[in-house]
C-alpha cells in the first residue's frame, strides 16, 4: 500500500487533494496544514509521495523541501509541488501541477 502526504495550509485544497488520493486504489493519505507538522511527521512514517504547497503560511515550502531532501530518511521520497505561482525547477521537484481547490 502506498502512502501520500499532503501538505497545504488551505483546507479546501487539502480536501480536494486528499479526496483524489483516497480514490486511488491501494493508497492511503495523510495530511497536514503546516510545514513544521510535515517535518515532525517524517520520522514516524516515510511517505511514498509528498504533495507540497510552496506558499505555506508558517514556513516557506521551499525550506520544507530542502529539509526533507537533506534528511536521510526522506531524501529519496518523490514529491511534487502545488504552487500558487510559477514553479522553480532548481529545487528538484518531481513535478508540479495546478490542482482544483473545489469540487
Amino acid at each position: 500500500m502506498s502512502t501520500i502526504l499532503v501538505v497545504d495550509d488551505r483546507p479546501d485544497a487539502r480536501y480536494a487533494l486528499v479526496r483524489v488520493a483516497d480514490e486511488c486504489e491501494g493508497s492511503t493519505c495523510s495530511e497536514t496544514a503546516t510545514g513544521r507538522d510535515a517535518l515532525r511527521q517524517q520520522p514516524e512514517s516515510v511517505p511514498d509521495l509528498i504533495v507540497l504547497d510552496i506558499a505555506l503560511q508558517d514556513m516557506d515550502g521551499f525550506e520544507v523541501c530542502r529539509r526533507l531532501k537533506a534528511d536521510g530518511v526522506t531524501s529519496g521520497s518523490p514529491w511534487c509541488t502545488r504552487p500558487r505561482y510559477s514553479p522553480t525547477p532548481s529545487i528538484g521537484s518531481a513535478g508540479w501541477r495546478r490542482v482544483p481547490t473545489s469540487i
